[in-house]
């Protein structure tokens, strides 16, 4: 029996890094959905089984942290990796409070996101 495929779903604003992200995560295994802006997540479920979505923290439309509280909130859940460039006192604080699963900051290792999606993956099951 053939194990399907996980579904990441990649909410990231520059074009170019949401190519490399859906080149990375495709080559690791992953069925990826890349989206530019929270808006475009339809308000339905979106996969079958468990999924984790790569939140960008500046989405053109909605903060990235208050976008993985929504993630959260879904039925089922999606669990979230923030993703940021930033590295400040004020965006840990924010992390901390609203607990997306991890947060990585930009640029981060292929393993280290991998290993950071499986581990969202697993506490959504």
């Amino acid at each position: 029996m053939t194990r399907a495929k996980l579904t990441v779903l990649v909410f990231e604003s520059d074009a170019s890094m949401r190519e490399a992200l859906r080149s990375l995560l495709e080559a690791s295994g992953f069925n990826v959905e890349v989206f530019e802006r929270g808006a475009e997540l339809g308000a339905g479920p979106t996969t079958r089984g468990p999924a984790c979505a790569l939140v960008d923290f500046d989405l053109p439309d909605v903060n990235g942290i208050e976008f993985c509280t929504r993630l959260a909130a879904r039925i089922p859940p999606i669990p979230a990796i923030l993703m940021s460039s930033y590295d400040n006192t004020a965006i840990r604080k924010m992390v901390r409070k609203y607990e997306p699963v991890t947060c990585l900051l930009k640029p981060f290792d292929r393993h280290a996101l991998v290993r950071a999606i499986r581990k969202a993956i697993r506490s959504a099951q």
